[in-house]
């Protein structure tokens, strides 16, 4: 099976005023039989989908999991973190 996602839709996020950041949407469809049986999602033609929302420091943290778990795999970097440019964020897409 095959598990999809995207990640999309930086915005910004103001909990108060001290803590202002990014948030990305993720978008998940999967295939894969074992991901679809053990996830409480919505089922839609056979897949599971969901969306969740991410910080971008969420991503630091896997990456930096996935390098301490799987040494010798070369893991991408990531993207520069995304500036708030006053209201907006500046447009970041990526696919995974």
């Amino acid at each position: 099976g095959i598990v999809k996602c995207q990640v999309t839709d930086p915005s910004k996020f103001v909990a108060d005023a001290r803590d202002v950041h990014v948030v990305f949407r993720i978008k998940t469809r999967a295939t894969a039989r074992e991901f679809v049986l053990q996830c409480r999602s919505e089922l839609r033609d056979g897949h599971a989908t969901f969306d969740v929302g991410r910080r971008y420091q969420d991503f630091v943290m896997l990456r930096n999991r996935l390098r301490e778990s799987y040494p010798g795999i070369v893991i991408p970097p990531l993207p520069k973190a995304p500036e708030l440019e006053g209201e907006n964020v500046r447009d970041m897409q990526l696919d995974c």
